[in-house]
């Protein structure tokens, strides 16, 4: 207290400081009349900071709920819409050029079941007829995996449409003014 700047006089319009030096009796004295918090208010509070702690927790789930939702559904949707297409037009990508997995017998004759009007000659070994035979069995089979694989080209490009329904329907029905309801 002995300083230079501790012994300078201030004087102001509304106080003045002789000394550094701070009097509490110069303070008037204070009445308590507080009876101690009030326990409804703290009871409301506290409701409310519960409340809004409770929403908030179910809110951030949902929302990562939804969110995970809709990108499996949308991905979901892409990989069969894209699949279903390249099934769909598959002559435009493909060089139309099939391997055919057939199994043959130790004399060479087919294995599998074909249905030709004229009979494999196993006593000649007429090479011809079965080769007439494995061919119209194989154009046979390849027409009919090509109407299947076309078909369920057909069937994932509906089915990728379909996936969009739910998740637009989760956008759609979300409100972005989720608010709590007990807010006045």
């Amino acid at each position: 207290m002995q300083e230079q700047s501790c012994q300078n006089v201030f004087k102001g319009k509304k106080w003045s400081l002789s000394d550094s030096v701070f009097d509490c009796n110069n303070l008037p004295s204070c009445d308590v009349t507080c009876k101690g918090p009030n326990k409804r208010k703290i009871r409301q509070v506290t409701k409310e900071c519960g409340c809004l702690l409770e929403w908030f927790s179910h809110s951030m789930w949902l929302k990562g709920t939804i969110t995970i939702t809709v990108f499996i559904l949308m991905n979901l949707s892409r990989i069969g819409f894209l699949e279903g297409i390249a099934r769909i037009f598959w002559r435009r990508l493909s060089p139309e050029y099939f391997t055919v997995l057939s199994s043959y017998d130790s004399d060479g004759d087919p294995t599998n079941q074909l249905s030709c009007n004229q009979k494999y000659d196993q006593n000649t070994g007429d090479t011809n007829v079965s080769s007439h035979c494995v061919r119209k069995y194989v154009r046979l089979e390849v027409g009919k995996n090509v109407k299947k694989f076309h078909l369920e080209g057909m069937g994932l490009v509906i089915i990728a449409l379909l996936l969009n329904i739910p998740w637009i329907f989760l956008i759609k029905t979300m409100k972005d003014d989720n608010k709590l309801a007990w807010l006045p």
